[in-house]
């Protein structure tokens, strides 16, 4: 077997670990209370899996756009780290240090890119990616609290109910691998995406679901034809009727989930928001090397913007600049892209762009820069596999003969 070969399976394995298997070992082991342990050591392993991987970048021989994209990624992370080490260590309330808070999501970046940019879903047979759709989706329904239209949290400590960004984010991320894998069927990925829809309103994780409905509407607006656009809209339609009915005992039992309707009695949504007015105050006052751990004067670490905006913030125009590369980037591939959707394009590059328009869509409106899941649709992005749409005819012919 290869070396690159090696590391395909490698990050698989990554992303299983991460993914599927920290998904259902996080959930049941804070449910009953024990075996936290076991999500310890597949955090570890996966750490462990990841390291060749990370390695092996820094002597990686790529094309000269790629190379220098790369270069960004190196620079942002040896730039950030420098920043923070040569910052005071502040510590929050919590007994959380800053130094060891940041070094620890640079890392997850680092890893989760290096994973990201040797992901291949091709290598692995579908009957298994369904198989591990279907367990997690298992997992969901037989958790299911019918008092409260949500997974059950009972048994869990108020400091780990958090983890339902967690399961929400993972179940999204393995079904599009699930759904970019499949044969495109419109009806089936039609059903799929609903039963995703349904599920990930369990697992009561409204950044998942909303940004998981926007994926889902591209997706099906790109592969249906206009007549069964027709009758998806018919049947959209009922199902919106159906929910109608049923909508005083739904909102009831879990309002949280409808909190769009009125953002104004939606507790979660004031709290951001004045996170967010003094984020950008912090970024007006001190707009060009940020407002480092600024968040500390009114709260803790976690007192941040839920958006990228915190990078800004907290390490200054620089690094932010980057991102907004990236985001670039990302949005001309997925414009240009369109070949995707046929039948015959590789799953890998539909996953690229199903699965990083999800993580797009999450660190533009909630999620902060915390949350390294971009980092690895971007790693797959700047490996080149699947083309990046600006490159000249030769080099895509080069990386698809690869």
């Amino acid at each position: 077997m290869s070396l690159k070969k090696n590391h395909k399976w490698l990050s698989m394995i990554f992303f299983i670990l991460i993914f599927i298997i920290r998904h259902i070992a996080s959930y049941n082991a804070m449910k009953h209370r024990e075996g936290l342990w076991v999500v310890d050591v597949v955090v570890y392993f996966a750490l462990i899996v990841s390291l060749p991987l990370g390695f092996s970048l820094l002597f990686e021989k790529n094309r000269k756009i790629n190379y220098y994209l790369m270069l960004f990624v190196f620079f942002f992370l040896a730039y950030t780290t420098s920043y923070v080490l040569l910052s005071p260590d502040y510590s929050d309330t919590l007994g959380r240090t800053a130094r060891d808070y940041n070094l620890s999501i640079f890392f997850h970046y680092l890893i989760y890119f290096s994973a990201g940019y040797y992901f291949s879903p091709e290598i692995i047979p579908q009957k298994y990616v369904y198989a591990f759709f279907c367990l997690l989706t298992i997992n969901a329904l037989i958790n299911f609290d019918v008092q409260t239209y949500r997974i059950s949290f009972e048994g869990f400590s108020s400091e780990k109910i958090g983890v339902y960004q967690f399961l929400g984010d993972s179940y999204a991320l393995c079904s599009l691998l699930a759904i970019s894998i499949g044969k495109r069927r419109i009806l089936s990925s039609y059903l799929l995406l609903v039963i995703v829809l349904a599920v990930l309103f369990f697992l009561n994780s409204r950044t998942s679901l909303y940004s998981f409905f926007g994926v889902s509407v591209f997706f099906i607006l790109g592969i249906a034809k206009k007549k069964f656009l027709y009758f998806l809209y018919s049947v959209s339609t009922v199902a919106i009727l159906g929910i109608y009915i049923n909508f005083k005992d739904l909102l009831e039992k879990n309002i949280r989930m409808f909190a769009f309707l009125d953002l104004s009695k939606d507790s979660s949504m004031t709290a951001r928001s004045e996170l967010i007015a003094r984020g950008l105050q912090g970024i007006k006052e001190n707009w060009y090397l940020g407002d480092y751990a600024g968040q500390l004067v009114y709260g803790h670490f976690g007192s941040y913007i839920h958006n990228y905006l915190s990078i800004w913030r907290q390490f200054g125009l620089i690094p932010f600049l980057i991102i907004i590369l990236f985001l670039l980037i990302f949005i001309i591939y997925v414009l240009k892209t369109r070949r995707i959707f046929k039948k015959t394009s590789s799953p890998g590059a539909l996953y690229l762009v199903l699965g990083g328009l999800f993580c797009f869509i999450e660190i533009i409106f909630a999620r902060s820069y915390n949350s390294p899941y971009i980092w690895f649709f971007w790693g797959m992005l700047i490996s080149g596999r699947y083309s990046i749409p600006f490159l000249s005819s030769d080099i895509m012919e080069s990386h698809n003969n690869d």
